[in-house]
Protein backbone atom coordinates (compact mmCIF):
# COMPACT_ATOMS: atom_id res chain seq x y z
CA UNK A 1 0.00 0.00 0.00
CA UNK A 2 1.54 3.28 -1.02
CA UNK A 3 0.70 6.90 -0.29
CA UNK A 4 -0.99 7.41 -3.68
CA UNK A 5 -3.59 4.71 -2.93
CA UNK A 6 -4.36 6.17 0.48
CA UNK A 7 -4.57 9.71 -0.93
CA UNK A 8 -6.90 8.63 -3.74
CA UNK A 9 -9.03 6.70 -1.27
CA UNK A 10 -9.45 9.67 1.05
CA UNK A 11 -10.07 12.05 -1.87
CA UNK A 12 -12.81 9.66 -2.96
CA UNK A 13 -14.60 10.40 0.31
CA UNK A 14 -15.08 14.06 -0.58
CA UNK A 15 -18.15 13.42 -2.76
CA UNK A 16 -19.65 11.14 -0.08
CA UNK A 17 -19.27 13.74 2.66
CA UNK A 18 -20.13 16.81 0.59
CA UNK A 19 -23.18 15.28 -1.05
CA UNK A 20 -24.46 13.83 2.23
CA UNK A 21 -24.16 17.33 3.69
CA UNK A 22 -25.99 18.87 0.73
CA UNK A 23 -28.65 16.16 0.97
CA UNK A 24 -29.19 16.82 4.67
CA UNK A 25 -29.34 20.56 3.94
CA UNK A 26 -32.19 19.89 1.53
CA UNK A 27 -30.60 20.26 -1.89
CA UNK A 28 -32.79 17.79 -3.81
CA UNK A 29 -30.33 16.70 -6.55
CA UNK A 30 -27.73 15.73 -3.94
CA UNK A 31 -29.58 12.57 -2.95
CA UNK A 32 -29.52 11.02 -6.42
CA UNK A 33 -25.98 12.24 -7.15
CA UNK A 34 -24.77 10.68 -3.88
CA UNK A 35 -26.61 7.45 -4.65
CA UNK A 36 -25.10 7.40 -8.15
CA UNK A 37 -21.61 7.88 -6.75
CA UNK A 38 -22.07 5.17 -4.11
CA UNK A 39 -23.31 2.65 -6.65
CA UNK A 40 -20.44 3.54 -8.97
CA UNK A 41 -17.96 2.92 -6.16
CA UNK A 42 -19.69 -0.34 -5.17
CA UNK A 43 -19.46 -1.51 -8.80
CA UNK A 44 -15.80 -0.49 -8.97
CA UNK A 45 -15.08 -2.46 -5.80
CA UNK A 46 -17.02 -5.43 -7.16
CA UNK A 47 -14.78 -5.35 -10.22
CA UNK A 48 -11.71 -5.29 -8.00
CA UNK A 49 -13.14 -8.24 -6.09
CA UNK A 50 -13.69 -10.10 -9.36
CA UNK A 51 -10.12 -9.39 -10.45
CA UNK A 52 -8.83 -10.58 -7.10
CA UNK A 53 -10.72 -13.84 -7.58
CA UNK A 54 -8.95 -14.32 -10.91
CA UNK A 55 -5.50 -13.21 -9.76
CA UNK A 56 -5.49 -15.34 -6.61
CA UNK A 57 -7.52 -18.24 -8.05
CA UNK A 58 -10.33 -18.02 -5.54
CA UNK A 59 -13.46 -20.15 -5.57
CA UNK A 60 -15.98 -19.23 -8.25
CA UNK A 61 -18.33 -18.00 -5.53
CA UNK A 62 -16.15 -14.88 -5.13
CA UNK A 63 -16.59 -14.01 -8.82
CA UNK A 64 -20.31 -14.73 -8.59
CA UNK A 65 -20.62 -12.56 -5.46
CA UNK A 66 -18.85 -9.71 -7.26
CA UNK A 67 -21.43 -9.86 -10.04
CA UNK A 68 -24.32 -9.98 -7.55
CA UNK A 69 -22.90 -6.91 -5.80
CA UNK A 70 -22.69 -5.02 -9.10
CA UNK A 71 -26.28 -5.97 -10.02
CA UNK A 72 -27.52 -5.00 -6.55
CA UNK A 73 -25.77 -1.62 -6.91
CA UNK A 74 -27.54 -1.12 -10.21
CA UNK A 75 -30.85 -2.08 -8.58
CA UNK A 76 -30.26 0.50 -5.81
CA UNK A 77 -29.68 3.12 -8.48
CA UNK A 78 -32.73 2.34 -10.59
CA UNK A 79 -34.99 2.04 -7.54
CA UNK A 80 -33.86 5.49 -6.37
CA UNK A 81 -35.83 5.09 -3.14
CA UNK A 82 -35.03 7.71 -0.48
CA UNK A 83 -34.40 5.20 2.31
CA UNK A 84 -33.93 1.75 0.78
CA UNK A 85 -31.44 2.73 -1.94
CA UNK A 86 -28.84 4.46 0.27
CA UNK A 87 -29.09 1.71 2.89
CA UNK A 88 -28.58 -0.90 0.17
CA UNK A 89 -25.58 1.05 -1.13
CA UNK A 90 -24.10 1.19 2.39
CA UNK A 91 -24.68 -2.55 2.80
CA UNK A 92 -22.98 -3.25 -0.52
CA UNK A 93 -19.94 -1.17 0.42
CA UNK A 94 -19.70 -3.01 3.74
CA UNK A 95 -20.33 -6.36 2.04
CA UNK A 96 -17.42 -5.95 -0.34
CA UNK A 97 -15.16 -5.06 2.58
CA UNK A 98 -16.23 -8.10 4.62
CA UNK A 99 -15.85 -10.40 1.63
CA UNK A 100 -12.39 -9.01 0.86
CA UNK A 101 -11.28 -9.50 4.46
CA UNK A 102 -12.50 -13.07 4.43
CA UNK A 103 -11.20 -14.09 1.02
CA UNK A 104 -7.96 -12.08 0.74
CA UNK A 105 -6.70 -11.79 4.31
CA UNK A 106 -3.50 -13.64 3.40
CA UNK A 107 -2.91 -11.94 0.05
CA UNK A 108 -3.56 -8.29 0.96
CA UNK A 109 -1.56 -6.19 3.41
CA UNK A 110 -2.99 -5.26 6.81
CA UNK A 111 -2.54 -1.60 5.81
CA UNK A 112 -4.96 -2.15 2.93
CA UNK A 113 -7.64 -3.46 5.26
CA UNK A 114 -7.12 -0.58 7.68
CA UNK A 115 -7.53 1.90 4.84
CA UNK A 116 -10.53 0.08 3.37
CA UNK A 117 -12.16 -0.15 6.79
CA UNK A 118 -11.86 3.59 7.33
CA UNK A 119 -13.04 4.42 3.82
CA UNK A 120 -15.95 1.99 4.01
CA UNK A 121 -17.04 3.26 7.41
CA UNK A 122 -17.09 6.88 6.32
CA UNK A 123 -18.70 6.20 2.93
CA UNK A 124 -21.29 3.87 4.43
CA UNK A 125 -21.99 6.33 7.23
CA UNK A 126 -22.69 9.07 4.71
CA UNK A 127 -25.19 6.79 2.97
CA UNK A 128 -26.93 6.02 6.26
CA UNK A 129 -27.13 9.76 7.05
CA UNK A 130 -28.62 10.32 3.61
CA UNK A 131 -31.25 7.67 4.28
CA UNK A 132 -32.12 8.96 7.77
CA UNK A 133 -32.34 12.66 6.95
Amino acid sequence: MNKTHATLGYLGLIPFLALAGFDIAGWQPAHFILLSYATLIASFLAGSLWMGSVTYTKHNSVAIASNIIMLAAWLALILNHNVISPLLAAALLAGVYVLERKQFREEYEAAYFRLRGALTGIAGGSMVLSAVF
